[in-house]
C-alpha cells in the first residue's frame, strides 16, 4: 500500500513537470540558452518519458546535459532534485538545492526542501539550522520558517534562543487576526 501512495506522488511530481514543460510553448523544437546554443525540447521530452517507466538514471543523465548547456535555468535543477530525491541521493541533491538558491534567493521552498533534506534523510540540524536563518535573512517575519527554526533549536536543546525569538516576534503579531504559531 504504501510503495502505491509513493508510485502516485511520483507521478504527480513527473505530471507537474510535464505540465512545466508544455507552458514553455516554443514554435521550434529547441530552447534559446544565453542567446546561441540550444537544447533540444526533445532531450526534456525524453527525460519526462523516462521518469514515467521508472527509469529516472536515464532521466537524470540527459537532465545533467541539459544543465550544462544552460546553469541558469531553475526549473532544470528543480528537476534534477526531484530525480535525485526519487533515487534516494539525498546527499547528491545539496548542490542542486545550493545552486537553485543562488539563481532565487528570495524563493523560500528551496530553502525548507533543503532544509527538510537535511533533518529527515542526512540528519543535520545544524547545517539545517543555517539554512532557515538564511531563508530568515530574505523574509524575516516568515512564520514557517521561524515555527521551523524554533523546532530545530527545541531539538539541538537551545531553549534560550526558543524564548529570544518568541518574546521578540509573537508581540508583532499576536493582534492579527490570521496569526498561528504552531510549534
Amino acid at each position: 500500500m504504501e510503495k502505491k501512495e509513493k508510485d502516485y506522488r511520483v507521478y504527480n511530481e513527473i505530471s507537474v513537470c510535464e505540465k512545466k514543460y508544455k507552458e514553455e510553448n516554443h514554435e521550434d523544437n529547441t530552447i534559446e540558452i544565453n542567446g546561441n546554443e540550444t537544447l533540444s525540447k526533445k532531450a526534456l521530452k525524453k527525460s519526462l518519458e523516462y521518469a514515467k517507466k521508472g527509469k529516472y538514471r536515464r532521466a537524470l543523465r540527459i537532465i545533467k546535459k541539459s544543465i550544462k548547456l544552460d546553469p541558469f535555468n531553475p526549473f532544470l535543477y528543480q528537476m534534477r532534485i526531484f530525480y535525485l530525491i526519487t533515487l534516494k541521493k539525498f546527499k547528491k541533491t545539496i548542490k542542486p538545492l545550493e545552486k537553485l538558491i543562488e539563481l532565487n534567493p528570495s524563493n523560500i521552498l528551496n530553502y525548507k526542501e533543503k532544509y527538510r533534506i537535511l533533518i529527515s534523510d542526512l540528519k543535520k540540524y545544524k547545517e539545517a539550522l543555517n539554512v532557515i536563518e538564511k531563508g530568515l535573512s530574505f523574509d524575516p517575519y516568515n512564520k514557517e520558517l521561524i515555527e521551523i527554526k524554533i523546532k530545530t533549536l527545541f531539538y539541538l536543546g537551545r531553549n534560550e534562543e526558543i524564548y529570544e525569538i518568541i518574546t521578540n516576534f509573537i508581540p508583532k503579531y499576536v493582534d492579527k487576526p490570521d496569526f498561528h504559531l504552531y510549534i
